[in-house]
């Protein structure tokens, strides 16, 4: 059986993806059951039409709004063996975030403004705006 179209079954809460589902049948591929039987092992099993739909619903419950951390929590993370990607710095602010990613498209991102200091995990596509926005949002 050759599929050109899949759906993804997942459960937010367990934080996984459960089974690809063929859109025709409404089977999952590998476990060969129904969102119903999936459902008996996962009550929030929801079947969505992309892998990135699924990814970014999961990602969502990694999300962790800006927490303020001192300045040598700062430092040794700038410091760290894993050099930041992504460094920005303009005037009194700055940010960066670490290498390892913690699902799919989040990761850790630290950020300074002024003599504040923020640890945060977030998608890592946001920009240095959007950090600060999110950190102000916190004061």
């Amino acid at each position: 059986m050759e599929l050109t179209e899949c759906h993804v079954a997942l459960s937010v809460s367990a934080r996984a993806l459960i089974d690809y589902v063929d859109p025709d049948t409404g089977m999952s591929i590998y476990g060969q059951e129904t969102l119903d039987g999936m459902r008996e092992r996962y009550p929030d099993a929801e079947v969505v039409s992309s892998w990135e739909a699924a990814q970014r619903l999961i990602e969502k419950e990694f999300v962790q709004p800006p927490k303020p951390i001192g300045r040598q929590e700062w430092n040794d993370m700038l410091c760290s063996k894993t050099p930041p990607v992504g460094r920005y710095g303009h005037g009194q602010t700055e940010s960066f975030r670490l290498p390892d990613l913690v699902f799919g498209q989040t990761g850790v991102i630290l950020a300074r403004d002024g003599w504040r200091f923020y640890r945060l995990i977030d998608r890592i596509d946001l920009t240095h705006r959007e950090i600060l926005a999110k950190c102000r949002a916190m004061q």
